[in-house]
């Protein structure tokens, strides 16, 4: 309670203060004492305000415009991104597994089913090339991938999706047998099985399958060792769902039962600002070494990758430019982000 009181004084005096350097002409001064304000005390309203903030309805929090304008983005654009056009060069899945298939391809992706009809690649093709854009606006990109395409094998029956891990999956016999549990494989080439699931849950994977590749492109580049910062790939993939859809279908956590289990998380992303408020209220909070430091998806339990959301969701909302030069600096990092958030932001992972 003596912190909390004691921020809220502080952004006060830097209120005061933006408010002198406004009268004086000093606009640049005047923002950055504003943004010292909402860093001691994050519910200043006047601050907030000079900032050009909005308060959201519920547990919201304040919206930038750039951030507001942005979110409607993702979300209204989707039916203006490119459908792509039918594929007449057979792939090398259809090649292999002797069946032919549906295809659809743009600028940046192929996609492929033996079940999909073109209404509905067309429809997919749209998800993956508007996160694609959104992706790079937010991050400040040109073409991650240059001139390669990520591709998308989609199935629906489980006796084809255990044919392909067979087939494709670079791993050993225990590998492939998880595979075989998990709804789909995420990588440049990447697979979903959906079964009896409705389309919006593929359409959720293919957003979440792409916004991974491109956040691991670009974060970490090759994953070696311990370094492997997941809760970024996971948040920042959930944030897209969650923006673009209100879903959070699919999942690379807590992967077949193999995780620590722990709290469990709500499937309905809209849930989860009073789900993280809660947890801190009753002091279930969970540890941000465990989340941060992880290497694992197996170990990832549901609880922990909606605080890897949240993680996402305040850096991108609060501090989004350096949160982009932090992301770069992982490339070269041998840990996880701690020793990265101590040079780009000037925190210990506590003070976070």
């Amino acid at each position: 309670k003596r912190l909390v009181k004691l921020g809220k004084d502080y952004a006060g005096k830097f209120v005061d203060l933006a408010q002198w350097c406004a009268k004086a002409g000093m606009a640049a001064e005047s923002t950055e004492n504003y943004k010292r304000a909402v860093e001691y005390d994050p519910e200043n309203e006047k601050a907030r305000k000079a900032l050009g903030y909005e308060k959201q309805k519920g547990a919201g929090g304040w919206m930038s415009p750039f951030e507001k304008e942005l979110r409607k983005e993702m979300k209204e654009g989707l039916a203006k991104a490119p459908k792509g056009s039918p594929s007449g060069e057979q792939t090398e899945v259809e090649k292999a597994m002797g069946v032919k298939h549906s295809r659809q391809q743009s600028d940046h992706f192929l996609l492929e089913s033996p079940h999909l009809d073109k209404v509905m690649l067309e429809n997919l093709t749209q998800h993956v090339e508007h996160a694609h854009a959104m992706w790079h606006k937010l991050f400040n990109q040109k073409n991650l991938f240059g001139d390669q395409k990520m591709g998308f094998v989609l199935f629906k029956e489980e006796s084809q999706h255990h044919a392909f891990v067979d087939k494709f999956h670079q791993g050993d016999a225990a590998r492939k047998e998880l595979s075989k549990k998990c709804m789909g494989a995420i990588g440049m080439h990447s697979e979903c099985y959906q079964g009896e699931r409705p389309m919006i849950s593929m359409e959720d994977f293919v957003i979440h399958a792409t916004i991974q590749v491109l956040q691991e492109s670009f974060a970490i580049g090759k994953p070696s060792g311990g370094h492997n910062p997941i809760w970024i790939t996971e948040g920042t993939a959930y944030f897209f769902t969650r923006v673009m859809k209100d879903t959070a279908l699919a999942g690379c956590v807590d992967l077949a039962g193999t995780g620590g289990g722990g709290q469990k998380a709500s499937k309905d992303p809209k849930d989860w600002p009073y789900i993280i408020r809660t947890f801190v209220k009753e002091g279930k909070d969970p540890d941000i070494n465990a989340v941060i430091k992880c290497t694992n998806f197996a170990e990832l339990d549901g609880a922990e990758s909606v605080k890897a959301w949240s993680l996402v969701d305040f850096l991108l909302a609060e501090h989004r430019e350096k949160f982009i030069e932090f992301c770069k600096d992982l490339r070269a990092a041998s840990d996880n982000g701690e020793a990265s958030f101590q040079k780009v932001f000037g925190w210990t992972l506590a003070e976070l």
